[in-house]
């Protein structure tokens, strides 16, 4: 009998030990589970931390030392022009009469051509709807960020201008209705005949159309802007094109336009633009927890 009782405690005491082995290993094991859903919690948390900082950052940011170096070259060479084209005089009867159409280059030939008032005039109002574009961007509700925006505006276009008024009143290069027989001499002989290198219509659309497709691009990079950018291209060369039918300027007066107002456009969105790779290298650490 002594024995049997003493073999029942052995087993009684196994059974426990097992027992208290198993709860012990359930313990762990819910306590690693439970360690993580804890620690997918803190990175769920930390990741949405990390895209709200992304999502929240500005897309511009304004810099005393960037405003100063755009703005101040654009308004001395822009009051160096003004002041230059009041000592500038008309054209003389003379210079008109020695015009030779074969002094121009046979790419800027076919310009001489042509001249058209009409075009003229819709290549104004095209061109005011170009530069009042990057304005209407604001209506956008993601588009809040209004002092830097406008500031880029601005600059954008005092750069385009100021580049476009030297250009014009130190190369003096005559416009292509000059040469045109059909024009009558007093248009002609008017001090404007002299500026057409190179065209500040074309280059003002096209630092209004591209800027406004630029910005776009900026504020909702996750869309697709590839007719955002062909637009606003087509919409500028639209108006280079104008300027050529209206026997205003050369093609290359127009090319070299498109160039400057969609560099300057180009150039003053970079200089501006915040720079996300951090953040999004944060998201990207978040992930190897």
């Amino acid at each position: 009998m002594g024995g049997g009782g003493g073999g029942n405690r052995v087993t009684s005491f196994s059974i426990k030990s097992h027992a208290t082995s198993l709860c012990v290993r359930n313990y762990k094991s819910t306590e690693a589970s439970s360690g993580t859903t804890m620690k997918r919690i803190l990175i769920f948390i930390y990741l949405l931390f990390c895209i709200s900082i992304l999502n929240s950052q500005n897309v511009y940011q304004l810099d005393f030392g960037t405003e100063a170096a755009i703005i101040a070259p654009s308004l001395l060479l822009g009051g160096y022009s003004f002041f230059s084209v009041k000592n500038q005089g008309e054209l003389s009867l003379e210079t008109i009469e020695n015009l030779n159409i074969n002094d121009i280059n046979f790419i800027d030939r076919s310009a001489t051509r042509h001249y058209s008032p009409t075009a003229a005039k819709v290549s104004d109002y095209l061109l005011y709807a170009c530069l009042l574009s990057p304005f209407a961007l604001q209506l956008e509700n993601s588009v809040s960020e209004y002092k830097e925006v406008n500031l880029i505006i601005t600059e954008t276009y005092l750069m385009t201008f100021a580049l476009m008024s030297f250009s014009k009143t130190t190369v003096k290069r005559i416009r292509p209705y000059a040469y045109n027989e059909n024009v009558d001499i007093s248009i002609k002989q008017s001090q404007e005949a002299q500026y057409s290198f190179f065209s500040g219509h074309t280059a003002l659309a096209f630092a209004g159309a591209i800027l406004t497709a630029k910005m776009y691009d900026d504020f909702y990079p996750e869309r697709d802007n590839f007719w955002v950018y062909a637009t606003a291209t087509a919409t500028a060369s639209t108006v280079g094109y104008l300027r050529y039918r209206a026997g205003k300027h050369f093609f290359s007066d127009i090319l070299t336009g498109a160039v400057v107002g969609t560099g300057a456009a180009l150039l003053v969105t970079s200089v501006h633009k915040t720079e996300r790779e951090g953040n999004v290298q944060m998201i990207r650490i978040g992930f190897m927890f």
